[in-house]
Parts: structure tokens; C-alpha cells; sequence
């Protein structure tokens, strides 16, 4: 991992010269042109929030208006170079924490969010995953709409993808399967663009051990299962976002599409409608330390702030659990489950030194004027080992049938085609840079978690930061995979084509043999993998949630939720990729209402 400063200090003469996204962005609403009447107000440029936009827009006569609580630094060299997103710092980020975690021994978590046009698209590692059929298929099942089914989804995938060939021109064959992607979409997806030295080694497990570690060409067909190459949001070297896809300059220079930075909304208003049905199409926010502004949608109210920012302005807005309302002084309007069943993955790192080798990454880490020549061949060539994240390989994998956790816990999993837990496999260590040696480390998560926490506020201050409260391995099961999973990394750096290569573990057990240590070494180092989803959970019409399978929030009118707390399970994946699936198919539902 590079340090920060470091980073930082090699981009701050590109800094001079990078772009800022142009077109009908906007420092102050002020400047925005007051005889406009804006018939969408999206909350959040953020992943989703963006795709809305676009959409809505595609009809010259839809005024739109998109509040951004970031400011526009989209080609910022780093967040733009891939390799950077394994240490981008707190610039970009709302810096959340967790509530103390009693399943991590009491510790709190970082839970890091986007705080820039493009939200968590432009901070993430840019691995981008779309989940197996059995989840979408869950979701069609629980919502009672099959357009959220694998099947359904597909038209979306297609509006959303552009795939891209890799940085360095290779031939990809054998590496994904072609027939599962799209040409002609907005996003460009990639593979990584720079082979390294272990990538052989990780495919040569696939035929050592074939059992556990089976080759799976393409882990976005619908059947993630297997061992691949992982997929990424990048084009031509260079991150992709929302921002810089779908907000690109021939975008943004639509007329009916205005974008306003640096806007943070605290609330919803109440604008009209019943007692029994209140209509929302007002928004109140601020700028920096002005007084709160308000502005209204003639149509609705489309949130897109994210897993945490939308139940936290549903809150706010007096859409929520009555008593936990009532409790901080808010006045409850509709009593909602709005900030339960919030869900994430627990992630870990196992490393392990390796023989010693100038081909992993640690030389980047702790060679500035090595970086140095790298940061300057990217902005020349858009090539070389920056052109990758943290990995260039990953599997996706379940549990067999006689998994100890199975003993006394029922598959959490919707179906045969989801895996369980996940390891990434990078080419050096993911974590503060030694003064010397060379690395490989898996990075281990569970995919399909059953823990559940709450997104909750504690004061009636619609600018005081939530209560994010994940509840990490509250659910025994969850340790049991973690522990299931972290065996698994230790059988593949076993393998046959590994076991030259690899040495001693580096601030990992030394062994699994003694489960009392295992169990520590996860409690005490288990973090957030940022994918957090669920806490505006979508239901039936009729059903226990929070929005309908449409996405208009339940027993109002004007208002509707379209990022990834919608969904009502996480899917067994890197979120990114299902919050642009979303974002689509909400436009779409967004424009049949007003067909």
C-alpha cells in the first residue's frame, strides 16, 4: 500500500493541470437560472443518482436538478489512475465510522463513502461484479416484480456497459465470456492492463487443484463460481465513474440537466397531498455555511444519496420508525422500517512474504521516484502497472454441503449459483509498506452475510452525522464462513504452483490449528468491504418495507428511493456494479409513471 502523502505529493504538479468536469455544473444555486422549473430533483450525484440524470434528461422537455453534496474533482490523477484506489485518503470521503462492534471485539470500523461527484463509483477499488441469478431472481420474488429478476435485469446491463479493451491491448481470450457483456453502454468495463509476474501461478491453481479452485471464465454470466480474472470499471487506463460516464461533456450540455455542487441536503419537505398519503417534493439544503435553501420538484423527489445518506434524509424528513423518531425529537410523518436491515460484508486480509522478487508491488510502495516514473508514464501512455487495482484475479466460491457451518445454520444463500465467500489475490502487501521483502496477500470476505444492523440518528441536527451501526459478525454463521473462507486461502498459497513462492505468513496465524487464535485474528482485524446495501429495503406493494417494487417510497406521494439500499438482500457481489443496474431500471420506472 502507498502512503498517502506520498501519493499525494507526486500528483500535486498534475493537479495544476487536471480538468474539472464541465458543462451545467454549478458552485451555487444562485447561479442556476431562477425561471426554471424543475420537474426532477435528484439527491445525490452519486453512482445511481447520475444514471437518473442522464436518462431523465434524454427528453428535451424534463428539467432536472441533481444536488451533489461533493464537490466536481472527478480527474483528480488520484482517483483517475486505478492503482491509487487502494489508498485515496480522506479527501473524497464522508469519513463515517461505525458504532463499536461487539463482533469486533468492541472496535469500531472506518465506512468509507463518496464525498465527490460520482460518489462511492469514483473512491471504490473498481472491481466491479454484478451478483448470480439466484439474487436477482430473490429480488424478483420478494418485490413481486420479475423486472428485477436475472432475466429482467438484462436490458439494463446492456444500457449501462461499454466493454473496453484492456489497457495493454492483449488478447483476452479465454479471459471473460463475451456474450455476457455489452458494446454499446455508457460505463466502460475492462479487464486489468497489466499482466503480473503471480498471474500464471493463480490460473495454475485452477488445474492443481480443480476441486476447490475451478477455472470460471467469466464471474458476470449470472454463475459467478470459480476462480478468474477480475473485471473492472476502467477505459483506456483510467477509472470510469457515473461522473465521468454518464455526466461526460455531451451530457452535461443538455440544457434540461443542472447539477449543483457542494450542496448537502438535510431533509425531505412535506409539500401537500392527505393525511393518510403526504406528498414530498420539497428539498432543504445548504451550502457550506449558508443559511438552508429550499427548492421544489413538480413531479418527485428522487433520492440517490446512498445506503447510508438516504434512510439518514429519510430520518431527518420524519420517514421512519415512529419511536426512534420521537426518541430525538423529530416529528414522525410515516412510520417506515427506513434504516433497518442495513447489510455489509466483512472482509480480512491474509499475507503471506514470498520469494524475494522486484515484481510485486511492494517497490512502487516504497520507491517514491519509482512511482514517480510511473505516475509520469501513465499521463504519457495511459499504460503500465497503474493501469490495475489491488488485484488482477479473483474467486468467487461456495461452501460444500458438509461445511461445519452448516451444522446448525441453513444456507443463507438464494440458490446453487451464489458463492458464499470471496478471496482477491494481489501481487504485494495491503498494508503500511515494509522496509523491505515482497508480498502476496488475499484479500477474504464473506459475500453472503445474515447479519443485519440499522442506520439510526441521535439528534433531531439534520447535519450531525448517523449512527451506522453494521452489527459484524452478529450472526455465528458469518464467523463460521470467515473461518471456512480463510481455511480456503490457506489450501490455494499451498498449492502446488504457490508453494515455491511462498515463505511465512506475515501478520496472519501462523497456522489455523488452533481456532481460538483464528477466531481472534478475525475479530480483531475483520473491517467493512464498503458495500453496504439493504436499509431502505424494497418490498411488495402491501409488504412490510420501506418502497415498493417501483421504488416509490410506501404511503406517499412525489418521493422514490433509486440507489442500492433499495435492495432488500446484498447481493453476493462488489455493489458498484448493481447500483448502476438500478439507477437504469429506476429511470425507466421513473418515465413509465409519467408515460
Amino acid at each position: 500500500m502507498i502512503r498517502t502523502n506520498t501519493v499525494l505529493s507526486l500528483v500535486a504538479a498534475s493537479l495544476l493541470t487536471a480538468p474539472v468536469v464541465s458543462g451545467a455544473l454549478y458552485e451555487s444555486f444562485s447561479d442556476v437560472p431562477q425561471d426554471i422549473s424543475f420537474d426532477y430533483v435528484v439527491i445525490g450525484g452519486g453512482t445511481a443518482g447520475n444514471v437518473v440524470a442522464n436518462r431523465l434528461t434524454e427528453d428535451s422537455s424534463v428539467n432536472v436538478l441533481v444536488l451533489e453534496a461533493g464537490g466536481g474533482d472527478i480527474h483528480d490523477p488520484i482517483l483517475d489512475i486505478p492503482f491509487f484506489c487502494i489508498n485515496i485518503g480522506n479527501n473524497y470521503n464522508w469519513n463515517y465510522t461505525t458504532v463499536d462492534q461487539p463482533g469486533l471485539n468492541g472496535r469500531t470500523s472506518p465506512f468509507p463513502r463518496g464525498f465527490v461527484l460520482g460518489g462511492s463509483s469514483a473512491v471504490n477499488g473498481l472491481w466491479y461484479s454484478r451478483g448470480s441469478q439466484d439474487d436477482w431472481d430473490r429480488y424478483a420474488q420478494v418485490s413481486g416484480d420479475d423486472g428485477w429478476s436475472w432475466k429482467g435485469i438484462q436490458p439494463y446491463i446492456q444500457k449501462s456497459e461499454k466493454w473496453t479493451q484492456p489497457a495493454d491491448g492483449r488478447d483476452i481470450t479465454g479471459e471473460y465470456n463475451a456474450s455476457a457483456h455489452s458494446l454499446t453502454g455508457v460505463t466502460p468495463i475492462s479487464l486489468p492492463g497489466f499482466p503480473t509476474s503471480i498471474d500464471n501461478r493463480i490460473l495454475q491453481v485452477t488445474k492443481d487443484l480443480p476441486d476447490e479452485f475451478f477455472f470460471g471464465e467469466d464471474a458476470n454470466d449470472g454463475v459467478p463460481l470459480g476462480v478468474g480474472t477480475l473485471q473492472l470499471t476502467s477505459g483506456n487506463g483510467t477509472r470510469s465513474t457515473s461522473a465521468t460516464a454518464y455526466l461526460a461533456p455531451q451530457y452535461l450540455a443538455r440544457e434540461n440537466l443542472h447539477v449543483v455542487l457542494n450542496a448537502q441536503v438535510s431533509r425531505v419537505l412535506k409539500t401537500g397531498g392527505s393525511d393518510a398519503t403526504p406528498a414530498f417534493r420539497g428539498v432543504e439544503f445548504r451550502q457550506g455555511t449558508d443559511a438552508v435553501q429550499t427548492v421544489n420538484a413538480t413531479k418527485e423527489v428522487i433520492l440517490s444519496a446512498g445506503t447510508v445518506g438516504s434512510p439518514h434524509l429519510l430520518l431527518n424528513s420524519g420517514i421512519g420508525p415512529k419511536a426512534d423518531l420521537t426518541a430525538v425529537g423529530v416529528e414522525p410523518l410515516v412510520d417506515l422500517p427506513v434504516g433497518q436491515n442495513l447489510t455489509d460484508q466483512v472482509r480480512i486480509i491474509a499475507s503471506w512474504t514470498v520469494t524475494p522478487t522486484n515484481a510485486t508491488w511492494d517497490v512502487i510502495a516504497r520507491n517514491a521516484t519509482y512511482t514517480n516514473e510511473l505516475v509520469a508514464a501513465w499521463f504519457a501512455t495511459h499504460q503500465g502497472p497503474l493501469t490495475n487495482s489491488f488485484a488482477n484475479h479473483w474467486a468467487f466460491l461456495r461452501l460444500g454441503a458438509d461445511s461445519p457451518a452448516f451444522a446448525n445454520h441453513t444456507d443463507p444463500s438464494p440458490g446453487p449459483s451464489t458463492p458464499h465467500f470471496e478471496l482477491g489475490f494481489s501481487n504485494g502487501l495491503l498494508a503500511a509498506p515494509q522496509a523491505t521483502g515482497s508480498y502476496f496477500s488475499v484479500t477474504v470476505r464473506t459475500v453472503s452475510p445474515t447479519s443485519r444492523g440499522t442506520v439510526k440518528i441521535n439528534s433531531s441536527d439534520p447535519f450531525a452525522a448517523p449512527l451506522i451501526d453494521p452489527n459484524y459478525l452478529a450472526d455465528d454463521f458469518d464467523l463460521l464462513v470467515m473461518i471456512e473462507a480463510l481455511k480456503s486461502a490457506y489450501r490455494f498459497v499451498a498449492a502446488p504452483s504457490m508453494k515455491d513462492y511462498i515463505l511465512t505468513p506475515f501478520n496472519t496465524p501462523a497456522d489455523l490449528s488452533n481456532s481460538t487464535e483464528v477466531e481472534a485474528f478475525i475479530r480483531n482485524t475483520g473491517t467493512t468491504s464498503a458495500h453496504p446495501t439493504s436499509s431502505v429495503s424494497m418490498s411488495a406493494e402491501g409488504a412490510p418495507g420501506v418502497v415498493n417494487a417501483d421504488l416509490t417510497v410506501k404511503g406517499v406521494e412525489g418521493l422514490r428511493v433509486i440507489d442500492v439500499s433499495v435492495l432488500p438482500y446484498i447481493p453476493s457481489a462488489h455493489t458498484q456494479a448493481a447500483a448502476y443496474i438500478v439507477g437504469e431500471r429506476g429511470a425507466d420506472l421513473v418515465k413509465a409513471a409519467q408515460a
